[in-house]
């Protein structure tokens, strides 16, 4: 008989005799892999969700050797974050862009590191979002926050995944940049959102034709490099009037005196920039707390306790638990980074299988996050759980673990904190009825047609709304589901 263990660890699968090895799908005769690759690509977390009800937490494509492996259990996760020297965060690229070209630089920082090169980076971006100096961004948020804020008109529909996403995205312009020009931030916010745009045509089709997504990549790429580069001349000239996370990293040395190159600062300045994990984790925190009056009336009654109606203070911030316990159920729930991948640096075994050099191997946040060994009623939003639950770092990830943990984990709670408060505070939003919500990844988890919400004063009326979508796969929600 199987036990517990082997069920846990993926040797097993539930239901199947002991002699049942895990494995995975099989390729197609002629298409080999490409027929699990496109389902892959069209809905990642549907496919990891399959492979583990079907598979358990050990799966792979091909076992002789396998060509990708799916590992979901913490102690898998444990063994690819804590071991950099066997695991990369990234290997050659198989694609067909310019080793010297500005998207491959904005794609080399800290994420993208790694051992030494990856160490020395940390070290020297580590002042800039250590607790004390995160605490001074707080003011610049909640300015920009009320300023965003005060251009929303009660009765009106908008789209709160596009509302987080510009309000996080200023907020980054002005601490990594110092950046308050309206047009100057526009620009920039424009630049990315059209780089991001451009990756998924880029790489169906990597020619360099007029047109295609992949010119446009490169160029885009060329004009956010630009435009960092300036900022940087700027600030090296002027080094006494900047106090911004970019001067701090031009003005970063290490041990021997040595100093960021150009390149590394506009890798590192862009990948500082991009907060998008903040944006849906924000938006989706909004959508849950719509959908359970319950809570959302519990933090209200918090908020006004503490706050009285004022933006909260830095000491304020770290009373407001219910506030922080409902960051980390939504977090836990529908986390802004679904899944993640590791290559093996050399051959090793990994649980029964012996991977080549550069094998992938992927792990899952939102997978980990719902086994139920762990998460009692994984499927729900209960907040409270938090009041007891200490789950290990490879328990719950929400911000990567181990040597590539997010550096800008204590800023991002910080941000999200304020933004929600004030938010809350002031207005309540409601979900528009038969909304249509289905998730999709697009450098975060986030909802593929955008959230349309009501914006209403904050009269305490709260109540849940009928939605539609896959969303009612991943949470179970109260009230009525639609079809």
């Amino acid at each position: 008989m199987a036990s517990f263990e082997q069920i846990r660890t993926g040797q097993l699968n539930i239901g199947q005799s002991s002699e049942a090895l895990i494995h995975g799908p099989a390729p197609m005769a002629i298409l080999g892999w490409q027929v699990e690759a496109m389902k892959w690509s069209r809905d990642q977390i549907g496919y990891m969700t399959m492979l583990y009800n079907k598979y358990g937490v050990l799966s792979t494509w091909g076992t002789s050797p396998p060509v990708r492996v799916f590992a979901f259990a913490p102690e898998h996760n444990q063994r690819l974050l804590s071991s950099p020297d066997l695991f990369h965060s990234q290997v050659a690229r198989a694609t067909r862009l310019p080793d010297d070209s500005a998207v491959v630089n904005l794609r080399s920082g800290l994420l993208n590191l790694n051992g030494q090169e990856h160490k020395q980076h940390r070290q020297l971006m580590s002042p800039a979002f250590h607790r004390k100096q995160v605490e001074t961004y707080r003011d610049d948020m909640v300015a920009l926050t009320q300023k965003a804020l005060a251009g929303w008109s009660v009765g009106t529909v908008q789209d709160m995944e596009h509302e987080m996403r510009r309000l996080v995205h200023g907020i980054a312009m002005k601490t990594v940049l110092n950046l308050e020009s309206p047009e100057a931030v526009d620009a920039l916010t424009n630049l990315i959102a059209r780089l991001f745009s451009s990756v998924t045509f880029a790489m169906l089709f990597p020619f360099d034709l007029p047109g295609t997504g992949y010119r446009k990549l490169l160029r885009t790429s060329e004009k956010i490099s630009e435009f960092l580069q300036q900022m940087i001349d700027e600030k090296r000239a002027h080094p006494r009037e900047h106090q911004d996370i970019l001067a701090m990293l031009i003005a970063a040395r290490n041990e021997d005196g040595t100093a960021m190159t150009d390149a590394e600062l506009i890798a590192e300045g862009y990948n500082v920039l991009c907060h998008e994990g903040s944006a849906s984790a924000l938006t989706w925190t909004l959508f849950l707390l719509a959908q359970h009056p319950d809570v959302q009336a519990d933090v209200l009654d918090e908020l006004d306790d503490e706050l009285c109606g004022d933006p909260p203070t830095v000491e304020q911030l770290g009373r407001l638990p219910l506030l922080e316990r409902v960051i980390k159920e939504s977090m836990r729930l529908l986390p802004p980074v679904p899944f993640g991948r590791r290559f093996a640096v050399e051959p090793c075994q990994f649980g029964p299988y012996e991977l080549r050099k550069g094998t992938p191997v992927f792990f899952s946040h939102y997978i980990t996050h719902r086994l139920p060994e762990i998460y009692e009623q994984p499927q729900q939003f209960l907040p409270q759980r938090w009041e007891r639950l200490k789950p290990t770092q490879y328990e719950y990830l929400p911000f990567g673990a181990g040597t590539h943990n997010c550096i800008g984990g204590a800023f991002a709670m910080m941000e999200m904190k304020i933004v929600l408060a004030m938010l809350i505070q002031r207005f309540r939003l409601s979900v528009v009825p038969n909304t249509r919500i289905d998730r999709c990844f697009r450098f975060s988890l986030k909802p593929r047609q955008g959230l349309p919400m009501r914006i209403l004063d904050q009269d305490r009326q709260f109540a849940w709304s009928p939605v539609r979508g896959n969303i009612t796969e991943m949470v179970e929600l109260p009230g009525r589901i639609l079809n």
